[in-house]
């Protein structure tokens, strides 16, 4: 799961502990992290780290209570796509189109395409970017999210229109491609303006 809050705490008994909000495409849980039970490497934790974590899982009225045993790095080979995306960070009017670009995200097979939009989007920044952005200034998806709507709808052509008689492969080219196609807008816009960098190297906004 991928690390969205983290708080440094103290218990009633002054023991130090991490309270980590923890979160993937399908929802979020708060684990706590008692720095008795890790080294000191393993509560080098920053927003946006993506990690396996294990541990007692406690449900009472006030939610879902993760004590956690056990934090561990992930190879960015091994992560599915669930975990990159949280979907605390996407803004409620494309939730729908959120879940649709997970599933067919991970309806790539070939390991080595998965492993490169792993690496896109490992990057916290990119995420958040690509989940946030609008698509143009004006045209086309331009909203918060846009960038997310605009890829979703176009992974869905390609689904139900064109994909026919390709073999897998091919089939994973393109998905893959369609997911990135728009990349270039992650850096060079701000809202519904070019960032710094976009105005000296702009991505057409539309």
């Amino acid at each position: 799961m991928r690390v969205i809050g983290i708080k440094y705490c103290l218990s009633v008994n002054n023991d130090p502990y991490i309270k980590l909000d923890l979160g993937c495409s399908l929802g979020s849980v708060v684990a706590l992290a008692w720095t008795n039970k890790f080294r000191l490497n393993q509560m080098d934790i920053i927003h946006g780290d993506v990690l396996h974590f294990s541990g007692k899982i406690k449900i009472s009225d006030k939610g879902c209570l993760v004590n956690l045993d056990g934090i561990d790095w992930i190879d960015p080979v091994d992560i599915n796509f669930s975990s990159l995306f949280p979907s605390e960070w996407v803004p409620a009017p494309v939730k729908e189109s959120f879940s649709r670009f997970v599933e067919l995200l991970e309806t790539i097979n070939n390991k080595h395409l998965r492993q490169f939009a792993n690496d896109v989007f490992f990057l916290t920044s990119n995420t958040l970017s690509f989940l946030n952005v609008a698509a143009s200034k004006t045209d086309h998806h331009a909203y918060c999210g846009g960038v997310l709507a605009h890829t979703t709808e176009m992974l869905e052509a390609f689904i139900y229109q064109s994909w026919y008689g390709l073999n897998k492969i091919d089939y994973d080219i393109v998905i893959c491609l369609i997911t990135l196609h728009d990349l270039g807008k992650l850096v060079t816009t701000s809202g519904k303006q070019h960032s710094d960098r976009g105005l000296k190297q702009p991505h057409d906004m539309a």
